[in-house]
């Protein structure tokens, strides 16, 4: 599987495999799908400053997100990489990169599709 496949903007259903509440990946990581990993900057998760003082206890591992993958990272920034448990679908546990994703840009374009807009 290659995240590379997926382009911005596509939306994606993802499950929270871990959270993250320090920097420098504040956040939670997600699997899009055997393979492939991504991780939602808390900033990208709410805009509810209570929900995002509690980020653990607000999305636990397990819960289901619909993401929108961000643009892809200016190459010269260091690339986001996470270290997976291994699972029965993973042959390794090398490090791989992660998708940047985004719940707000996937609201707001599920809004805006509700809306009438393309």
């Amino acid at each position: 599987s290659d995240p590379s496949q997926l382009p911005p903007g596509s939306l994606v259903h993802s499950i929270v495999t871990s959270v993250s509440a320090s920097s420098p990946h504040f956040g939670v990581w997600v699997q899009v799908c055997p393979g492939i990993s991504g991780f939602v900057p808390a900033l990208e998760l709410s805009s509810d400053p209570d929900i995002l003082n509690d980020i653990e206890s607000n999305y636990k591992v397990g819960t289901r997100l619909s993401c929108c993958v961000m643009e892809k990272s200016n190459p010269e920034k260091t690339p986001l990489r996470h270290q997976l448990q291994r699972d029965d679908h993973d042959n390794n546990t090398k490090e791989h990169n992660a998708l940047e994703l985004s719940v707000l840009l996937a609201e707001e374009q599920s809004n805006a599709k509700q809306a009438g807009f393309k």
